[in-house]
């Protein structure tokens, strides 16, 4: 691993030069070194009270370098290297600005930050601080650093579902002809006037995912949102569930739409995710829905999605096979980092598991999630006893309840994937309607991509610190982009008060 200067410094003007080799260190419990440069009584709590900071010097080397560690040191999470300076007795008279980045690898996740560090040792923790949370993807456990925080006497986090109809106005199943027999099309909608959001969600979720994004999209601008469950997913019921393939998805997105509206369908601006982003594609430039008015598809690029698919059994064989509740599949789709948005959690796993009858003692059985994951708990001296108290309650709570397992077994669509995603670049910059890509990282663009979106052929927006479920992770944010997108498009107007 190899930490780079990016920056330059502000009274000397050293030039850009690559630090030293350093190697990552498990941290499980606030030590200070007999080195440390913190050692002076003002520095000294620094890893009392900053939870997640620990100071050290590397004795690699004769002389002392200066470190701050990120990572929390009370659930042993590896350690990352934020900041190094060769120790000068010049150093920290005045307060010298540098830029650096550090790139680390900590429990199969890729941290990466960056930012601008004031080498006054009075600085330093606060700005240090700030950066590591603001900049930190959630930790092993799906946790956010500050996720440990005490919460109050008896006070946890809430995992109780939530409600469609507290986001969405109305629910309705759409009969559809389909060769000779009638499919159901789950949709959930919300307001009367505008153009039509039409919102397709990932692999394995459902219309439910959208829940949190169509209350702040229809606060943002004038439209109408209808939300679909594929099929397979959610609760669409048809003839033949297992044909995923991206044909027949488009298909269906084309008699929806004629169910809904008939002959002559709104404008309508087609919204995916993930596989629902590919189908979304494929349904323009089929030219399923005549009234397309614009196309937006979030984080699925076909460069990045082709080089998934080969990992992507084992992640869905990671994944327990069975919940004891909802609540349970929800905490887990939170702490596991799925879904990083609670309130989000909460409305969109209901539709993404059903009640099952395997037996509790079935292999996959999810008995319990806390194995690597840390529970927000007031007392840490007493965690050992109420963690067995609540194991004992929930396993005799169990028996009394059914199993929840996945509503589809995406193990089994492995033949479509390649469909969903082969071509994708190209079939997307050849729909001729104005488009929309939003991407968690801009590293997630391919070749095709790339110069497309230099050629002007498209409108790009990076929303960083989120994970792939992005439209979950931040609604707000990707609401804002999109009424941005079709206000300058002039495809409506935003609400009065907005922004």
């Amino acid at each position: 691993m190899r930490f780079h200067q990016i920056g330059r410094n502000a009274e000397h003007g050293l030039a850009s030069k690559p630090l030293r080799h350093f190697f990552l260190r498990t941290v499980k419990t606030p030590v200070h070194c007999g080195r440390c440069v913190f050692s002076a009584p003002t520095d000294a709590p620094l890893a009392a009270r900053t939870p997640g900071l620990l100071a050290y010097v590397s004795q690699s080397s004769t002389r002392p370098k200066r470190h701050v560690v990120g990572g929390d040191a009370a659930c042993g999470e590896r350690g990352i290297i934020l900041w190094s300076q060769k120790e000068h007795s010049k150093s920290v008279q005045a307060p010298q600005e540098r830029s650096y980045a550090a790139t680390g690898r900590g429990e199969g996740t890729i941290h990466e930050l960056t930012g601008t560090i004031r080498s006054h040792p009075y600085n330093m923790e606060k700005q240090l601080h700030l950066n590591l949370l603001a900049s930190r993807p959630p930790m092993a456990g799906g946790l956010q650093s500050g996720s440990k925080m005490r919460m109050g006497p008896g006070r946890k986090r809430d995992f109780s579902p939530l409600p469609w109809s507290q986001y969405f106005e109305t629910m309705e199943d759409v009969e559809v002809e389909n060769d000779n027999s009638k499919d159901t099309f789950r949709i959930y909608s919300s307001g009367s006037h505008g153009p039509v959001l039409l919102l397709l969600h990932g692999g394995g979720h459902s219309a439910l995912s959208w829940a949190v994004f169509t209350a702040v999209i229809c606060s943002r601008i004038h439209c109408r949102v209808v939300a679909m469950d594929l099929r397979g997913h959610g609760d669409t019921k048809v003839k033949n569930s297992e044909d995923l393939s991206a044909e027949t998805m488009a298909k269906d997105i084309g008699k929806v739409v004629e169910a809904l509206y008939g002959e002559t369908p709104p404008p309508i601006l087609i919204i995916g995710h993930s596989m629902g982003g590919a189908i979304a594609v494929h349904t323009a430039a089929a030219n399923h829905v005549p009234s397309l008015l614009g196309l937006c598809v979030i984080d699925v690029v076909e460069g990045t999605a082709m080089d998934a698919l080969n990992s992507m059994q084992n992640f869905l064989r990671s994944r327990p096979k069975t919940f004891k509740s909802v609540e349970n599949a929800i905490e887990w789709s939170v702490k596991s980092g799925q879904i990083r948005n609670v309130e989000s959690a909460r409305v969109s796993m209901v539709g993404q598991v059903k009640k099952c009858e395997e037996p509790l003692s079935s292999p996959g059985v999810s008995k319990s999630i806390n194995e690597g994951i840390i529970e927000e708990e007031e007392d840490e001296e007493d965690e050992g006893v109420s963690n067995h108290k609540r194991k004992k309650e929930d396993d005799q709570e169990v028996k009394k309840e059914s199993l929840f397992t996945w509503r589809i077994e995406l193990s089994k669509t492995e033949k479509y994937w390649e469909g969903w995603f082969k071509g994708l670049s190209s079939l997307f910059l050849s729909c001729s309607v104005p488009k929309l890509l939003l991407l968690a990282g801009v590293d997630r663009l391919d070749k095709d991509l790339t110069i497309g979106q230099m050629q002007g052929k498209f409108q790009m927006q990076v929303l960083p610190q989120c994970g792939h479920a992005v439209h979950e992770d931040a609604p707000d944010k990707v609401a804002d982009a999109l009424a941005t997108f079709m206000v300058r498009h002039k495809f409506t107007e935003f609400m009065e008060g907005f922004p």
